[in-house]
């Protein structure tokens, strides 16, 4: 029974060391009188304007590629239909392949609303998550 005990422990010890750390976000925040353009860690370029700040990750695991944006930024989204883009915002979160969109959902504002440039975008809204709205280039949702 103790040989037992011993082996479970010691399974137990090495499973619970393989796992992955959490992944630990970083952040681009920009000054209210300035901007910055960002590469992420898979191609997609993005453009923030004043007063924003995105957390992503170091590199993009799992499923999903996931950042959350405060303020306004422009995307130009690498494509990749096995590893969907999402944009988390305060009211709604913009669902992507690959395609240019800008985002504008600052904290202290009222609205929110997302742009298509190209491509097409799915905007689930937080307080209405049964109901997405598809937009098509040059369609705006605020």
């Amino acid at each position: 029974a103790a040989a037992c005990i011993a082996i479970a422990f010691f399974v137990f010890k090495w499973n619970e060391s393989k796992k992955p750390e959490p992944e630990a976000l970083q952040q681009l925040a920009t000054q209210y009188e300035s901007r910055s353009q960002l590469i992420l860690p898979d191609g997609t370029k993005v453009w923030l304007n004043a007063g924003s700040r995105l957390d992503y990750p170091k590199q993009f695991t799992g499923a999903l590629r996931e950042v959350t944006l405060e303020g306004e930024a422009y995307f130009d989204v690498t494509a990749n239909k096995h590893q969907p883009f999402w944009v988390h915002t305060k009211a709604f979160t913009v669902k992507v392949i690959g395609t240019a969109f800008n985002i504008r959902a600052y904290a202290d504002e009222d609205s929110a609303a997302a742009s298509l440039i190209r491509g097409a975008v799915e905007v689930e809204l937080n307080a209405d998550k049964k109901n997405p709205v598809l937009l098509r280039p040059n369609e705006k949702l605020a």
